[in-house]
């Protein structure tokens, strides 16, 4: 098109060199404004969980365990962090008292 207006402009191969560069969008990799346009957040909507649901009701017998699987460990881990928050901010200090109470009063038993 240069050419083609008189300008000293020779076509460039594909990888001989670029007119243009890439336009960031938003904040994250450098400092340009965001753009007007679909945004990318609009892009990772999450499902809803009925569309969880069903993508479950698909998976095959292997899936399902696996998934079941995982969904017993995020399940125990959340568990123990309670647990552990529960007792460091005092939460659980009236268990600590009941057990010293019934070893002074003879009433624990041996596991």
């Amino acid at each position: 098109r240069a050419a083609s207006q008189g300008l000293p402009f020779e076509r460039l191969e594909p990888c001989d060199g670029k007119l243009s560069r890439r336009v960031l969008r938003g904040q994250r990799g450098g400092n340009a404004p965001d753009l007007p346009g679909p945004s990318r957040k609009k892009e990772q909507i999450m499902p809803s969980v009925e569309e969880i649901l069903s993508s479950i009701e698909s998976l095959s017998r292997e899936e399902f365990a696996r998934l079941r699987e995982w969904f017993y460990e995020r399940d125990w881990e959340r568990w123990d962090r309670e647990i552990e928050e529960d007792s460091r901010s005092g939460k659980l200090d009236f268990l600590v008292k009941e057990a010293l109470t019934e070893k002074v009063d003879g009433k624990l038993k041996e596991l």
